[in-house]
């Protein structure tokens, strides 16, 4: 959900990445400030110039929560990192 400011929250797709055009204004239409990403599908956000605020919900305990990034050296590759550790 865009919360301040505006951007691109893009989702891939079958190989393609599509854009979803996200901006904060209250009287825009839900569609143009939320976007739902279902399990297991890549997105990125693609930020202005200036910063951008969202807020996410996700399916899953912050502990098993994982980012995943494409290799930019090896496509069958990818990167993972856990965003919460155990201390």
């Amino acid at each position: 959900m865009s919360y301040r400011g505006s951007g691109d929250l893009q989702i891939q797709l079958e190989g393609e990445w599509i854009s979803n055009h996200l901006v904060s204004d209250a009287g825009a239409p839900i569609q143009n400030r939320w976007v739902s990403i279902p399990p297991r599908i890549w997105h990125q956000a693609v930020v202005p110039d200036k910063n951008w605020v969202v807020v996410s919900f996700h399916t899953v305990p912050a502990n098993q929560l994982i980012e995943e990034r494409p290799d930019s050296t090896n496509p069958e590759s990818v990167l993972q990192r856990w965003y919460w550790k155990q201390s």
